[in-house]
């Protein structure tokens, strides 16, 4: 029974991984400075999440983690993938009912969650701003389209009871880190310079160079990595007692 567990907390735990993306070098080291953005668990975290530094991250990471300019397309998608993921439950996080609870679809992502959301105007509007984002995460992180489907379900169904106003105010939030990907990867696609909101990030059209960055990535045990990798290991440890 212990083993069932056992098994069950880490496919779990793999799950999550899989939507992790994997750095390494100078471009780790420049995303471990941002970290600080999505620690819900700290105290005073609205603020820090609300400063300049950490909005501008999320803005438009690319152009902000500089070092990563010259990542591989896939490798760019899924870390502006995984900086979605953490804005997204950053919205969620500090958005509150109108009485001062948390959002119901803050922990719980589930479509039956949306009729209790759609109560409170202010968690309506956080989740749409919110969902957009997991759903373009998901997107270009290529999760199963069963995933993906979920996620748009529940969007579609908070769209539907939305208060005047409320998505294009998560247009607005989302509509600059969404466009990031589509222009990197064509950048990529033509081995030109990718402009992202007026700042150049150098993109490598040499074929030997991008595939030795793939080696990298591939091979690479970086920070970002083993901090998950741990995660999983605490799981295990946690379940057999």
């Amino acid at each position: 029974m212990k083993f069932a567990q056992i098994v069950l907390g880490l496919v779990a735990a793999s799950a999550v991984l899989a939507d992790t993306v994997s750095l390494s070098g100078d471009c780790q080291k420049a995303y471990a400075e941002y970290e600080e953005c999505g620690k819900t668990e700290v105290e005073g975290f609205e603020k820090i999440y609300q400063s300049d530094k950490c909005q501008n991250y999320y803005k438009d990471p690319i152009a902000t983690l500089a070092k990563c300019g010259d990542l591989d397309a896939e490798t760019k998608d899924k870390l502006i993938a995984d900086v979605k993921f953490s804005q997204a439950f950053n919205v969620l996080h500090t958005a509150k009912t109108e009485d001062g609870k948390a959002c119901p679809l803050y922990r719980n992502k589930k479509v039956e969650k949306v009729k209790d959301t759609c109560a409170s105007k202010s968690c309506t509007t956080a989740s749409i701003e919110a969902y957009k984002l997991y759903v373009e995460g998901k997107k270009l992180n290529k999760n199963d389209a069963t995933t993906i489907a979920t996620y748009e379900e529940i969007l579609k169904g908070l769209q539907e009871c939305a208060p005047a106003g409320a998505n294009n105010a998560a247009n607005n939030s989302t509509s600059t880190v969404a466009g990031n990907s589509t222009d990197a990867n064509a950048a990529n696609a033509n081995g030109n310079a990718a402009a992202n909101n007026g700042t150049q990030v150098a993109v490598n059209g040499n074929g030997n160079q991008n595939a030795a960055n793939n080696n990298a990535n591939a091979n690479s045990s970086d920070a970002t990595t083993l901090k998950y990798t741990m995660a999983l290991v605490f799981a295990a440890i946690y379940l057999l007692f």
